[in-house]
């Protein structure tokens, strides 16, 4: 009885997000609805509140669009992993890592120090590994490596998917990851 009061509760409150969910909405609540198995409802959190990077809130052309954190990031490709978005994810790594490296830009021109110069470079090439490395991970549990490498990855991000299919098939020898490494070199 608990079991089914908690999943009536749970489908009430997905037919009401739509209607409540808005720029003020928390992207945990996205984050706790992947976490209870609701994907689709995750996304549709994400888009209404202006956290999945693609609505009108954050591409405004008359204001600046901020960085999100990373664990909002990763919320948001592992939503769109789960809801079969591959390319969408994929986009989504890609903005979320070329916004980092213009703001290293910005503070570069704003002749910021070296070491923090250093630091945001870091921090660029930290959170595109956890991303890429979060997507390649996902996708083999998904199985849908034969799509994800058929991305058009760029020179880094191609370090760390190479680095993370390796990892897996030395782990694993009979994985399909192996196999799809090599056809991933012959591409």
């Amino acid at each position: 009885l608990p079991l089914l009061l908690s999943s009536i509760h749970s489908q009430e409150a997905c037919r009401l997000l739509p209607e409540i969910a808005g720029p003020g909405t928390h992207p945990k609540v996205a984050q706790v609805l992947l976490e209870r198995q609701m994907p689709d409802a995750a996304l549709m959190v994400l888009r209404c509140s202006g956290h999945d990077g693609l609505s009108p809130f954050t591409n405004s052309v008359h204001e600046a669009t901020p960085s999100v954190p990373l664990h909002v990031a990763v919320t948001a490709v592992r939503v769109r992993i789960e809801c079969g978005l591959l390319t969408q994810a994929f986009m989504y790594q890609r903005r979320h890592c070329s916004r980092l490296k213009e703001e290293q830009v910005q503070h570069k021109s704003a002749s910021v120090s070296a070491k923090n110069l250093e630091s945001n470079y870091y921090d660029w090439k930290h959170q595109m590994e956890i991303l890429v490395t979060e997507m390649c991970f996902l996708c083999m549990r998904r199985n849908l490596v034969d799509r994800m490498i058929e991305l058009p990855w760029n020179v880094d991000e191609e370090k760390c998917l190479r680095k993370c299919l390796l990892s897996s098939a030395l782990e694993d020898l009979s994985s399909n990851s192996g196999s799809l490494l090599v056809v991933y070199y012959l591409q």
